[in-house]
């Protein structure tokens, strides 16, 4: 067999494309994933992690031409990490961009009396962070950002009023874990938050 034969005949394999991941929060306790579909693939593998050094374990197989999953039984308030590949017999494509997300907080754990629903976007989140709200009365508070290691970043007083947003600039905080605590009279909430 000469060289053309054995390339022609033997170094045929597919390379698939990694999927590009996407990730959204359902509920406190549910994130559904998406995907591309990088073409002949037989399956996909799906991995997770919930700590910041790459401590991925399976999670899903989803077979093949199927472009969602949504993982369930979560912890409300906590970090995912996601990614994915997609499987060609025995071989693999790349792994996909990594996504993470954090899961809502649970329906009625809010200590603050009048506030309905909070979240922050994007989460993880570069130069500003959006406070988003629900309030059935106008609520005065104090916001803190915090590092992991207790350092306060910035402090501001707030008026939540109605149904809104609060976009707060993170330009001189450092990368890493952080966390949003809002103060009350009536009790207050920590919403975790990750700088890139």
């Amino acid at each position: 067999q000469n060289v053309a034969d054995h390339i022609a005949n033997g170094c045929t394999q597919v390379v698939l494309p990694a999927p590009e991941l996407q990730a959204e929060a359902l509920s406190p306790t549910s994130i559904r994933l998406t995907w591309t579909d990088p073409g002949d693939e037989t399956g996909f593998e799906i991995e997770r992690s919930v700590s910041f050094n790459d401590n991925y374990a399976p999670v899903a197989a989803p077979g093949p031409d199927t472009l969602e999953w949504t993982d369930e039984g979560l912890t409300p308030n906590t970090g995912y990490f996601y990614r994915i590949r997609a499987l060609l017999g025995s071989e693999s494509s790349p792994w996909s961009n990594e996504v993470f997300l954090f899961t809502p907080l649970q329906t009625g754990t809010h200590t603050i009396s009048g506030l309905q629903h909070i979240r922050l976007s994007p989460n993880p989140a570069r130069g500003q962070v959006t406070l988003h709200y629900v309030t059935t009365t106008p609520l005065r508070l104090s916001a803190v950002l915090c590092t992991a290691d207790g350092r306060i970043w910035w402090r501001s007083p707030l008026l939540l009023d109605g149904r809104g947003t609060q976009t707060i600039a993170l330009s001189h905080l450092p990368k890493g874990m952080a966390w949003l605590c809002l103060v009350h009279a009536s009790g207050h909430v920590v919403l975790p938050l990750v700088k890139m």
